[in-house]
């Protein structure tokens, strides 16, 4: 422990410790943990025992880590066999890693998951079962649990150094991703979010996105522009509409024809909607089959699968393929190419791409895109890359050894300019893990630190809290300490780490550390501003002024509620939970983001009537642009 651990009344927390053993330890540990109850600082002690069980390196090993979240998450790893040709045949020094991802409810160290793949035990390669830190896979597969599985892949690196392992190296950037149910979800979702990192997929009896899975029909009818700014929220969770990201890639699809959990229309869905974007699957429906068989993840097809995708590396760039770039913080690159920001929020951004390799040309066709950038990896491959975007006239010679730290920005004018600067990541602008709807909270980088800036709402504090625990084992220190741009911790000299949940009545809200940002409110009134012009127009474009803006203005009412993301330092954020009385706090403090796939803009304004006519009852709902300005498709209802 290198701070404090703060309990507030009847909070569940968890306790982080490392162990570190010099020798070879005993087969039992018994740790003491002393703490001090307040006031008045009595002392207690618990105690607990833990057995260390001792296995070969050929079994399934339980590997322990942190997720960037602070907390300790575990996967189930499978070391590569020793065997020569494994050793001889590794590309680039090390093998790839198959990625099994389980299904709803169930334990990655459960005998179903550890053995779902003992019949590709013989595979040249690293075999990883992930938790997704809860046996809900955390978020469907989503945010958190994609968090998860890279800590899960750097912390093989750091068992490979740990144990002194002699055998095959492992290749991080190359996944071989399959998963079950939920999981074959998940495999969809990492080739349409991270598709430079998956060499090979197979999705098995994988439902195509949760909307289509549950639909979302029966909700209460609102105004249309409410409905397509939900719709907008869930972009990045709605596969179908993101396949074009999957070509180049190889897939395999598997589904029982008499699956009546998740129906094999999913699967046939996805293959044809493939085919419709140019690329394809081989797709394999298993007759008389159902959900879940013993062998269902070492089907004949799929262990020829496993093999032939080690021939997949390293994964070939198609010469011409599209993009397309939801509003989402979890999306990667493709074919060597990070969106870093879009014009707009309110729609998707899309890259066509053609690539001349013989010339090293790419010509590029942009759609709602403003900054890109190129990854090191893919200049690492390349001898040469010039950029011809939208007008084959303005080109760009890649200076290779910069990728990660040149920018293409579309100007003021609808032109592109080049640029290294790197100033523009600031307080002013959006980017990394701010970027998404309301879930882009869960992208903390530690622990969570929920405020409390009211009298009387402890309880709502300790409810969020256990939220959070409940649906993804996430830790949260609760604290009174809530003054004007506060980001100190409980003793006020260490810097808080981790995303910020602020709770508040009335006008105790403290001011936003970002300059001229949107959302005001007073001692009577909720206030949001749109501006119309920008000053100093170009790559460090920033909003000088609300003045000459629409305002809108909002008269606090009785359970009237709000939420909204403000931008913090060093990418990350914080999240506003705010009521004009009790019963409005309640009611926003329950669209704190735990549920995935429910597409919750990052800014909302309910009214009372919510808690009958649900999303049909906002003031305001919408999205916050790359200024973090209201955007142009947002919904408000005519102020005062």
């Amino acid at each position: 422990m290198e701070e404090p651990l703060h309990v507030a009344p009847y909070q569940t927390r968890p306790l982080v410790f490392r162990l570190i053993a010099v020798h070879a330890p005993n087969t039992e540990f018994m740790a003491e943990i002393h703490y001090n109850v307040a006031p008045g600082g009595t002392q207690r002690a618990q105690y607990f025992r833990m057995n260390f069980v001792e296995k070969s390196l050929s079994q399934p090993q339980r590997l322990t880590y942190l997720h960037p979240a602070g907390i300790v998450s575990y996967a189930i790893l499978r070391p590569p066999p020793l065997k020569a040709h494994c050793v001889l045949n590794q590309s680039h020094n090390g093998l790839p890693v198959i990625i099994g991802l389980h299904g709803a409810g169930l334990d990655a160290d459960s005998v179903q998951v550890r053995e779902m793949l003992d019949a590709a035990s013989g595979i040249c390669a690293w075999t990883l079962f992930p938790s997704g830190v809860t046996s809900w896979s955390g978020d469907d597969w989503h945010t958190w649990a994609l968090a998860d599985i890279k800590a899960a892949i750097d912390a093989v690196s750091r068992w490979v150094g740990a144990i002194g392992w002699s055998g095959p190296g492992i290749l991080t950037s190359s996944w071989i991703a399959t998963g079950h149910s939920n999981g074959g979800q998940g495999v969809w979702f990492l080739v349409t979010h991270q598709p430079d990192s998956i060499v090979a997929a197979s999705p098995v009896s994988g439902y195509s996105s949760i909307e289509n899975y549950v639909p979302f029909n029966m909700w209460h009818d609102p105004e249309p522009l409410i409905s397509s700014i939900l719709h907008q929220s869930r972009a990045s969770f709605k596969h179908e509409l993101l396949l074009g990201n999957a070509a180049g890639i190889p897939i395999l699809q598997q589904h029982g024809s008499d699956d009546t959990n998740v129906p094999a229309y999913h699967s046939r869905l996805m293959h044809e909607l493939l085919e419709r974007t140019g690329w394809t699957s081989d797709y394999v429906e298993l007759r008389g089959k159902g959900h879940w068989f013993n062998g269902v993840m070492t089907t004949a097809p799929l262990l020829k699968f496993y093999e032939d995708s080690l021939r997949s590396i390293p994964a070939q760039i198609p010469s011409t393929y599209t993009m397309t770039v939801p509003s989402s913080g979890d999306m990667s690159s493709k074919g060597g190419l990070y969106v870093d920001q879009l014009e707009s929020p309110d729609l998707v951004g899309r890259l066509r791409v053609k690539r001349d390799v013989r010339h090293g040309i790419w010509y590029l066709q942009t759609q709602n895109i403003h900054r890109f950038h190129l990854s090191d990896r893919i200049c690492e491959l390349e001898e040469s890359i010039t950029l011809a975007i939208d007008d084959a006239n303005t080109r760009f010679k890649v200076d290779l050894s910069r990728c990660e730290s040149t920018w293409y920005i579309r100007d003021t004018h609808g032109g592109w300019l080049s640029s290294s600067r790197t100033d523009w990541q600031s307080l002013y602008q959006r980017y990394g893990r701010q970027v998404g709807a309301m879930d882009a909270i869960l992208r903390t980088s530690g622990i969570f630190t929920i405020r409390i800036c009211s009298i009387g709402i402890d309880g709502i504090a300790l409810q969020t809290s256990r939220n959070l625990l409940q649906y993804f084992a996430a830790d949260s220190r609760i604290t009174h300490n809530c003054s004007t741009s506060d980001t100190q911790d409980a003793r006020g000299s260490r810097p808080i780490r981790g995303n910020i949940i602020t709770l508040s009545l009335g006008n105790n809200i403290p001011n936003s550390t970002a300059p001229n940002y949107p959302v005001r409110v007073t001692s009577t009134q909720i206030i949001l501003s749109r501006t119309c012009s920008l000053t100093n127009p170009g790559e460090n474009a920033f909003l000088d002024s609300n003045e000459g803006c629409h305002q809108y203005a909002f008269n606090h009412e009785p359970g009237m509620g709000a939420l909204f993301l403000r931008p913090l330092e060093d990418e990350s954020l914080e999240l506003v939970v705010w009521g004009a009385d009790i019963d409005g706090l309640e009611q926003a403090a329950r669209l704190v983001p735990t549920l995935t796939g429910a597409g919750q803009p990052e800014l909302i304004i309910i009214s009372d009537s919510c808690r009958w006519n649900g999303h049909a009852g906002l003031y305001a709902a919408g999205h916050f642009d790359k200024f973090w300005q209201i955007s142009s498709g947002s919904y408000i209802s005519s102020g005062i």
